[in-house]
């Protein structure tokens, strides 16, 4: 996304700032093979891409749009629209299950529903209206860095020299870009 965000939008894209995206970049891939079970299959791969392009799309597309729209009405309208096709979908596609309302299910429901998933979108629809592109995509980097660390003292589970090697690349390529002569380079 960083180089349609310094064509698009003219965002400062160094070399010194392509370097740092680079190194997160790498520390993603080498995290991804720390567990040492299968990886997937191509159609799953495919689909990680396909589902990684939408949202690099639709990011570019708020940026664009974001002034003019308010971040509230593009996100309920966002989820209203999505939410269509995947209720037909599940309707042909799903068998009925019984589903118990119970007050515990009804909490995490609106949890999920309103903070972990439409209020995330809103304030990822707010962080990429009002800010700059380069910067939160080297964010998004730190998501598999999180989630090995959080499995590892959540889970206990192993964190191979692999991972651990990865997750600092990761680091130091999101601290490198937002060191202060980055954030010089974004003003």
């Amino acid at each position: 996304m960083a180089p349609f965000a310094a064509w698009l939008f003219g965002e400062a894209l160094t070399p010194s700032r392509l370097l740092a995206l680079l190194l997160g970049l790498a520390g993603v891939a080498l995290t991804m093979p720390w567990s040492g079970q299968p990886r997937g299959t191509a159609s799953g791969a495919a689909l990680a891409l396909t589902a990684a392009a939408g949202l690099a799309a639709a990011t570019l597309i708020i940026k664009h749009i974001g002034p003019a729209v308010d971040a509230l009405t593009a996100t309920a309208w966002q989820y209203l629209l999505g939410a269509l096709p995947l209720l037909a979908a599940s309707a042909v596609l799903e068998r009925a299950a019984p589903v118990l309302w119970t007050p515990r299910f009804v909490a995490g429901l609106l949890f999920l529903g309103l903070v972990g998933s439409a209020g995330a979108s809103w304030m990822w629809y707010v962080l990429v209206r009002d800010g700059e592109l380069i910067w939160l995509n080297a964010l998004t980097l730190l998501t598999p860095a999180f989630a090995l660390l959080l499995a590892l003292v959540l889970y206990r589970e192993p964190l191979p020299p692999s991972g651990l090697v990865g997750v600092a690349a990761v680091l130091g390529g999101v601290t490198w870009l937002g060191w202060p002569r980055g954030s010089r380079a974004r003003r």
